[in-house]
């Protein structure tokens, strides 16, 4: 649940598709929407609008957004999970990593179709 909002990823998407009439919510909204989370969450919890306290701030900290717990590795890097996805030959989504959660193998070298 975001700390900001109080809303559920599932209670975003309702909200995303009232409010904008598209019924596929992409991760994409969900995504921008917990940036805005943890930048607000940033500010309240510093009182700071300095850059270089935010920046610290954000590097140590855990956030509660609707895409989840989002933290960030001594790169900056999300440590959330995350999914590699391909269309197969037919044209359909597949999950190829990670393993465990894959749908179908990884197509290397990419076909041309």
């Amino acid at each position: 649940v975001d700390q900001v909002t109080g809303w559920s990823a599932q209670e975003f998407a309702d909200e995303f598709a009232r409010a904008t009439g598209d019924v596929d919510v992409t991760y994409h909204a969900a995504s921008a929407a917990s940036v805005i989370s943890i930048a607000v969450q940033a500010i309240e919890t510093t009182n700071s609008l300095d850059e270089a306290v935010l920046t610290e701030h954000i590097a140590k900290s855990t956030f509660s957004t609707l895409y989840g717990a989002i933290s960030f590795d001594e790169n900056g890097q999300s440590q959330a999970p995350s999914l590699l996805v391909q269309y197969d030959a037919n044209g359909t989504v597949q999950t190829v990593y990670p393993e465990q959660a894959s749908s179908s193998s990884i197509l290397y070298p990419m076909p041309t179709w």
